[in-house]
């Protein structure tokens, strides 16, 4: 859990010792003592047929006694193998969580002007964050991503992607839709979850999105595409209109993408009626 006041510049969890870490270590262990001392036994054995003088009427039994010694040497490398177990098939954790928050800084502000924003937007630069976090992907692995927030839900939206990433809730992309030209439906072909981008409301020329103030976020719009009437976007989003279908990524009612939103007080555009339903966005005003 994140710790009570101030949040710190890097947000982080204690790493605990896996049990099955410590099965797998005690295992090896345990095996390579063993192949020490029964190594030690096997030299000395060596050593004492070097020492032996064969006389014609002991050769039968000194044949099998190198046969056995040799039968013990082939053997050895085999107990130095450590055994396949359930317990030591993985020892490797994934990493902590964590995320950083920070002002928009001279190089972004360059890079985002005349892309995600431009002079006329409702909000300016200072009333902005970019976020770095570790996100779970699609991939089953950790990755690390860049959003743009307003800064009233900056951490507020880290402790969102901190729950995701505790119960695997994965994420396909996580980019600046910048890296698009800040086209929204390049960035949604992409499956690119993302949340700044000063720009109207889909489908109301004049009406400012919840985008544009940096209180709305996407989350992977392909699996989870704006359906309005007949229209899909992004297109290749139309296979994953049969919502009792639950492929990776997709968002379903109750869930935990849905309850990780919720826990800050963010809705969820897939519970909308009428003509328009937006599987992929969360807002801070259901808009």
């Amino acid at each position: 859990m994140l710790a009570a006041g101030r949040p710190p510049t890097v947000l982080d969890h204690r790493e605990r010792r896996h049990p099955r870490r410590e099965q797998a270590e005690h295992a090896v262990t345990t095996r390579l003592n063993f192949a020490s001392a029964f190594g030690s036994a096997i030299a000395n054995s060596v050593a004492d047929l070097r020492r032996e003088r064969v006389r014609p009427l002991q050769a039968s039994c000194h044949a099998a006694a190198v046969r056995r010694r040799v039968l013990t040497l082939a053997v050895l490398p085999v107990l130095l193998v450590p055994a396949t177990s359930h317990a030591g098939a993985r020892t490797d954790d994934p990493p902590k969580f964590s995320a950083t928050v920070q002002p928009i800084g001279d190089h972004l502000r360059e890079w985002m002007t005349g892309r995600s924003w431009h002079e006329g937007c409702p909000v300016g630069f200072d009333r902005l964050r970019v976020l770095r976090l570790r996100y779970w992907g699609f991939d089953g692995r950790a990755h690390w991503g860049r959003l743009v927030v307003n800064r009233a839900f900056a951490w507020p939206i880290v402790r969102i992607f901190q729950r995701l990433y505790r119960h695997r809730r994965p994420v396909h992309r996580m980019w600046l839709v910048d890296r698009y030209g800040a086209d929204d439906l390049t960035s949604m072909e992409h499956d690119n979850t993302s949340a700044f981008n000063c720009r109207w409301r889909a489908g109301q020329p004049g009406v400012w999105s919840m985008h544009a103030y940096g209180k709305a976020l996407d989350v992977n719009p392909l699996e989870n595409p704006y359906v309005r009437g007949d229209h899909v976007s992004p297109p290749a989003g139309r296979k994953y209109l049969d919502r009792s279908k639950h492929a990776k990524g997709m968002i379903h009612p109750g869930d935990g993408y849905v309850r990780a939103f919720a826990s800050i007080g963010w809705e969820w555009g897939g519970a909308w009626t009428g003509n328009e339903i937006d599987y992929q966005h969360f807002s801070s005003n259901n808009r």
